[in-house]
């Protein structure tokens, strides 16, 4: 049985870098150090559609993002209230 794993310690990453890699293809897998993120490591098909035709996050989809994420994390940090999720009729008809 394969344990999708998402959290990794920078110690337990470099020791199990291939199965890091593996999982990858499956969810972005972030690393901590001393239990704060530290970097994130994501499938290569995942990178690409990242930064697009230019080969670079400078300039991507993701530029504004950085930008606010800086922003956010200058100031302190923010607090993100999500609206409730939808519960959707299930298509095989089965109850949930």
């Amino acid at each position: 049985m394969t344990m999708n794993k998402a959290h990794w310690s920078v110690a337990a990453a470099k020791a199990e870098l291939s199965r890091v890699i593996e999982q990858s293809s499956v969810a972005p897998q972030i690393i901590e150090k001393r239990g704060q993120p530290v970097a994130v490591v994501v499938s290569f098909a995942d990178y690409q559609l990242a930064v697009g035709a230019g080969g670079t996050l400078r300039g991507s989809k993701w530029q504004g993002f950085l930008e606010k994420s800086r922003e956010l994390r200058a100031r302190g940090g923010a607090v993100i209230s999500l609206s409730a999720r939808e519960v959707r009729r299930d298509p095989f008809g089965k109850a949930r």
